[in-house]
Parts: C-alpha cells; sequence; structure tokens
C-alpha cells in the first residue's frame, strides 16, 4: 500500500521520505501533480520543474519515478470542464512536452521513468463529448508529439471518467496503436513540422511502432468486475 504525503512544494522532506522507503523495500514512487485545462504557461512550467526535481531526487535514491502531470478532466479541481477536445489536446501536450523538457534539463534518465498521464478527450459536462475512436487517435498523437522515445512506459489515470468510457478510451488508444499507427504517426509529423520543430518530427517520423508500453494506472481496471 501507498503512503499520501502532505505538500511539500521546497520537497524539503522528500530525500528522507525516499530513503525510509527503500529501506522498507520500495522500488517506485508516484508524485502528482495538477493542472486544469487553459492553464497558464507560467503555472504548468513550474508543475515540469517540480515533477523534473522530484524524478532527479528520486532516481539518486536509487528508486523509479513514476511522473503523473495530470490535466484535469472531470472539474474535480472547481474548473467548469466544459472545454472541448481541442482546449484538451492542447493543454495535454504542452504539459507533456513542458515536463520532458525539465526532465532533460535536470538530467533525468528517461529510460527510468513512467509517464502516467491524462487522455485526451473534451470534458466532462463539454456539449459535445469525445468518442473512443478519437480519444484514441488524438491521445496516441499527443504522445507521439511529445514523449519521447527512451520513456519505456506510458500509463494513463482515468481521471474522473465512467468505468465503462475509462475502459472503452483504455482499449481504443491501444487498438489505434497497433492497427492506425502510421496513420496517426503521419499525422503527429504533420503537426510538428507546421510548428517548426523539425528534429522532433524527424524522429516521430522514423518510428514504425508505438516506442513505448501503453497501459493503465487506475484501481477501478483491477477492482472492478
Amino acid at each position: 500500500a501507498g503512503l499520501k504525503r502532505p505538500n511539500d512544494p521546497a520537497l524539503t522532506k522528500l530525500p528522507e521520505l525516499l530513503a525510509q522507503g527503500q529501506a522498507s523495500g520500495v522500488r517506485f514512487t508516484k508524485f502528482r501533480t495538477t493542472i486544469p485545462v487553459g492553464a497558464p504557461e507560467a503555472n504548468m512550467r513550474l508543475n515540469a520543474r517540480v515533477q523534473a526535481q522530484q524524478a532527479k531526487l528520486t532516481q539518486e535514491a536509487g528508486l523509479l519515478p513514476i511522473v503523473e502531470p495530470e490535466v484535469i478532466f472531470d472539474g474535480s479541481d472547481g474548473s467548469a470542464a466544459t472545454h472541448d477536445l481541442a482546449a484538451s489536446a492542447a493543454t495535454t501536450t504542452r504539459m507533456q512536452e513542458l515536463t520532458f523538457e525539465a526532465l532533460d534539463e535536470a538530467g533525468v534518465a528517461l529510460d527510468g521513468v513512467i509517464l502516467k498521464t491524462s487522455m485526451i478527450l473534451a470534458g466532462k459536462k463539454a456539449a459535445e463529448q469525445t468518442d473512443a475512436e478519437t480519444v484514441g487517435v488524438e491521445t496516441l498523437k499527443g504522445l507521439l508529439k511529445t514523449v519521447p522515445a527512451a520513456v519505456p512506459a506510458v500509463v494513463f489515470l482515468s481521471g474522473g471518467q465512467g468505468d465503462d468510457q475509462a475502459t472503452d478510451n483504455l482499449a481504443a488508444v491501444t487498438r489505434i496503436s497497433q492497427t492506425r499507427f502510421a496513420e496517426v504517426r503521419d499525422a503527429a509529423v504533420t503537426e510538428l513540422r507546421a510548428a517548426g520543430q523539425t528534429a522532433r518530427a524527424d524522429d516521430v517520423a522514423a518510428l514504425t511502432q508505438a516506442p513505448w508500453q501503453l497501459s493503465y494506472s487506475f484501481g477501478r481496471g483491477l477492482q472492478a468486475p
């Protein structure tokens, strides 16, 4: 079982907690930050820096960090949860992009990190909801645009989705990574080149399959019938 700890913005207590955890047989940690769709860039950068700092400290302690920069979908943070698909894609991809920039700058070994992230879909109270196939396409495209191939695994949080919705969307991401990979990869490359991200576009264009393992990290996946 895991332990929840109070918020410690300066991470001053983390080294001690990591040492205690390792001595107790802990092998990995999960550190969650949250951001609403449409958050200011400065807030996203701050979250990214905190994630990079905790990941670096975790690796230095000999543990594997699960990095979780969650983008809130359901309004549980007090946001309206009426955002559309495009807004979700913009915030989620930017949050992931900034997180990996910060991890790289901090000297975190990306082959020793797991990303726990949000699926890309319209807000829970949006007028137009997102079907599973579109969630799969947009989520995979967002990952291709932002997550380096060195990262071994990406796991998804449910983020307030219903049981069936979370399961259907997870299945769609996995299925599309296998059956429509080239199509989605090419769309990601086109968007990256349009944004002037030539080096990243070249890296993605060279892929023949998703470079990371895809799975889930939400309790209902184990507990629900």
